[in-house]
Order: structure tokens, then C-alpha cells, then sequence
């Protein structure tokens, strides 16, 4: 758009420019001659006039008034990204994919000057005017690299030689983090090792959205993975992306509530053993704890059981996904989803998955595991045992299929009864439930012992891979 707001340019993959009037929504022209996607526009201030960089390699300069290409540059040898003009609209600045930025004056497009090669691909271009001497400009260029540099602009204009740059160091660097080129998560589906462009390892916690620690010189993500192997098996919840150089996590509806662990396992050390949470719901619940719409509930019946404070500047961005097309609604972030403009907008863009978690703490039921139980080999009971299709949530201990065993299998209240003669029920010569369970029975699956602690989800999935039987051994 031009400063006085009275066109809209827009380019794209059609390798056209289409001219809006925003005043009154309407379309006034296509501008064609690119060969290849537009990736830079520049418009003069009255909207009379605009420049297109394009990957065909060049640029051209566009009368909107006549609705034609009125000239056009030809000094870059690939992708054509950035472009910038002076105020006067009299200087075109310009830089790209082959790392060069060149000037060229607006009179007499056949003449550039090379000012600066640049180490990575140019994304942007910005001049300004030194604050002491006016008429010292800089530009500062944003390339792939994560750091910024300036670079002073020679007063003298020379369009002969285009292969010596004129600057060769900038004058200033706004030096910037280094960014992240590879990752794993770790099978607990919570942590991830990340390797960064300098080599550095680092541990990050998706639920709390922050650097645990920075890991030792010489160490591999493949060293880091071995060390942390934990023997549970818990569903993936959500996807990594670094695209932009940090890790980004992305909840989708189809699996961002299949992670049910522990809350002991969680981080909440003073919950039951038995008490079970959800880190999707966890991760929700903290990125909408400011939201005023979100659930206020005594957390004690939650499957939430609490969550965690997350750093107020993560940002949240909403997307809508249809067929191939990802398309962005909303960004706010933790701190501004309190603010009364973004908190109306998340209760229009938010999905309704999302809304049954944090604003009413709705969440799906837990899955149920089919399985059979039947003796060991070495096993004789005394009486005959049915081999019945048992069902029960996947979060299932071991211990308690063990207490299954001696309370319904093994010393079941009404063989006591029958064995006494049918008057009555009769428990007190059932032997009592022991402590330790474990010293008592033993669970084997494929063949291997089974840890009272273990879940049924984990036994499935890391011993037995299909619908299992469990043996029960009893001493």
C-alpha cells in the first residue's frame, strides 16, 4: 500500500500484480511481465508508480496510471526478494537470492551500482538517514543468517562496475541467537534435544515452554535419547517445526489428548499415585491461564490437576487447516490474551476442541485395551478358570490387574461361600489382601515379567503389539 492509502498492490505465484482500490474495495488492473513469482513490491507515495522484484531475476518499474511495464532492471542473476526505494522514489535499492544488493538510480535503469555482498540470501532491505550527518544513509539488510548488519551508502554514484562491491564490511551488527537445525523428542513426550546452527545442545520441556539446561560439548542427540530412554510408552501429542529457527508446537485435534500420564509423572509430587492428567489439556490450560473465559473450577477433580505458568511472551497462533491449505486466523500471546480486544477475538477464533478443555474442562474419555488373562504354565490352580475377554483403560497399572487376580481369580468371595456350604457369604476365611502384591503374583506378557508399576498402554505397545494375553503366576 502507498502512504496515502490509496492503492493496494499485491503479487503472487501467478506471476501477476493485481491493483486494489481500498476506498472502494474494488479491483482496478493486473500488471503482466514477470515470468516468475513476485517476491517484492515497492509503491510511490501518491500510488502512481511501483517496482516488483520477481525470481525471474528482475525488476521492473510499472506506470499504474498507463497499466504498464514503463522499464526494467536487469543486474541480479537469481531471485529478486527485497527492494527499497529512497523518499523521493528516485533510487532503487535492491537485493536477493545471489547475496548482492545493488542501487540503481530511477532515471537511467541500465546503470547499477554493487554496494555490498552480503555472506547469506537478502530477505530485506531498509534505508535510513544517519541521525548526525543527513546526508549519510545506511541500509540495513536481514538475510537467512539470525544477525542484522548495517552498511553505509557511498555518497558518489559510479553505474560502470557492477562486479566490485563499494563497501566491503558493514559498520554495524545487531548480532542475533543461533538458530535451531535439528531435534528429537524424547520418549517420555515431553522433552526435546535441540542442536543449534553452532553446534550447542540444549533441553527443552514442551509443557512449560522453556530451556531446561544447556548439555555438554561433544555430547550427540543420539547420546541424549540413549540416556533418557524411560521404559513407558506414551502417544505422541503434538509436532515440532523449526522453520523459523526455534522450536514450534503444534497442537492438532486428531492426537493433542492421547498423552494421559501420571500426575506424580507430570511434575505434581503431592497428587495420589492413581491421579491421572493430560499434557495436551496441561499445555492448553497454561497457554489460556490468563484468558478470562477459561475454566476457574477447584483443580482437585481436574484431569488438568493444575497446570503451569508459562513466560507471558510465548506467542499463540490460531490456525485453520482445510484440505492441503494451512491458513493463520489470530496471534496473540500468553500476556495478551488478557487484554479485552484479544480475549473477545479467541472466544470467535478459538475450535471447539479447545474450548471443552479450557473453558469447560471437558475431556475425552480414557481408551480401553482388550486382553486376556490366563495361568502360567507353571502355574496349577486349584479349580478350573475361565478364559474370559477382559477390558480395561489403558492407564491400568500392573498392580492393580495383580489385585484382579487374587481378589476375582484366586480367592473369589463366592467359591468361599459354595465351599461353605452355600448359608451365607462368608469372606473370613479368604485370605486378606496383601501389601505387596508383587511378592505374591507375578504377571508375565510374551514370555516377560511385567513391573507392577507398568501401565497396560506400555505393556501393549513396547512387549506385545496386538490384542495380549497376560499370565498371572501365584505363590
Amino acid at each position: 500500500m502507498n502512504e496515502l492509502g490509496t492503492v493496494i498492490i499485491a503479487g503472487s505465484t501467478e506471476n501477476i500484480l493485481r491493483v486494489w482500490d481500498p476506498r472502494t474495495c474494488q479491483k482496478i488492473v493486473k500488471l503482466r511481465g514477470h515470468t516468475e513469482n513476485i517476491r517484492a513490491i515497492a509503491v510511490n507515495r501518491e500510488g502512481t508508480m511501483c517496482l516488483s522484484g520477481s525470481s525471474d531475476g528482475t525488476i521492473r518499474l510499472w506506470s499504474i496510471g498507463q497499466q504498464r511495464c514503463i522499464g526494467a532492471v536487469r543486474c541480479h542473476s537469481d531471485s529478486v526478494w527485497a527492494l527499497q526505494t529512497d523518499s523521493n522514489f528516485s533510487t532503487i535499492y535492491s537485493g536477493g537470492r545471489d547475496r548482492r544488493v545493488f542501487r540503481t538510480p530511477m532515471r537511467n535503469l541500465g546503470t547499477s551500482d554493487l554496494l555490498f555482498i552480503e555472506q547469506k540470501p537478502i530477505q530485506k532491505l531498509i534505508l535510513v538517514n544517519d541521525a548526525e550527518q543527513q546526508q549519510q544513509k545506511h541500509l540495513w539488510a536481514a538475510t537467512w543468517d539470525s544477525s542484522i548488519n548495517r552498511w553505509p551508502i557511498p555518497l558518489d554514484f559510479h553505474g560502470f562496475d557492477n562486479t566490485t562491491p563499494k563497501v566491503r564490511q558493514p559498520d554495524m551488527t545487531i548480532g542475533g541467537a543461533p538458530s535451531i537445525r535439528k531435534y528429537a523428542v524424547l520418549n517420555d513426550r515431553r522433552q526435546i534435544v535441540s542442536k543449534d546452527s553452532n553446534g550447542n545442545l540444549e533441553l527443552w520441556d514442551a509443557l512449560q515452554a522453556k530451556k531446561l539446561k544447556n548439555l555438554s560439548q561433544g555430547t550427540s542427540i543420539e547420546d541424549v535419547i540413549r540416556e533418557n530412554v524411560r521404559k513407558s510408552w506414551i502417544p505422541s501429542w503434538f509436532s515440532v517445526e523449526t522453520k523459523c529457527g526455534v522450536l514450534e508446537i503444534t497442537l492438532d485435534e486428531s492426537d493433542v489428548f492421547s498423552a494421559w500420564v501420571s500426575a506424580r509423572d507430570a511434575g505434581f509430587a503431592d497428587k495420589p499415585s492413581d491421579a491421572k492428567v493430560n499434557f495436551g489439556g496441561l499445555l492448553l490450560r497454561s497457554l489460556f491461564e490468563r484468558w478470562p473465559y477459561s475454566y476457574q473450577g477447584d483443580d482437585g477433580d481436574s484431569p488438568l490437576q493444575g497446570f503451569y505458568s508459562l513466560p507471558l511472551h510465548i506467542p499463540i497462533i490460531i490456525r485453520q487447516s482445510t484440505d492441503d491449505l494451512v491458513r493463520p486466523l489470530f496471534r496473540t500471546s500468553v500476556r495478551d490474551a488478557a487484554s479485552q480486544s484479544d480475549s473477545a477475538m479467541l472466544k470467535d477464533v478459538l475450535p471447539v476442541w479447545v474450548l471443552q478443555v479450557v473453558e469447560s474442562n471437558h475431556f475425552p474419555k480414557f481408551n480401553k485395551i482388550p486382553f486376556y488373562l490366563q495361568p502360567h504354565g507353571s502355574f496349577i490352580p486349584k479349580f478350573q478358570i475361565k478364559k474370559d475377554r477382559l477390558s480395561a483403560t489403558e492407564m491400568l497399572q500392573c498392580r492393580k490387574v495383580m489385585e484382579h487376580v487374587w481378589e476375582k481369580i484366586l480367592y473369589p468371595a463366592d467359591n468361599s461361600s459354595n465351599e461353605n456350604g452355600g448359608g451365607g457369604t462368608t469372606t473370613s476365611s479368604l485370605p486378606a489382601m496383601p501389601e505387596n502384591i508383587e511378592e505374591k503374583i507375578e504377571l508375565f506378557c510374551n514370555d516377560q515379567k511385567l513391573d507392577p508399576e507398568m501401565d497396560l498402554r506400555t505393556v501393549k505397545h513396547l512387549i506385545w503389539k496386538q490384542v495380549f494375553f497376560l499370565k498371572f503366576l501365584g505363590n
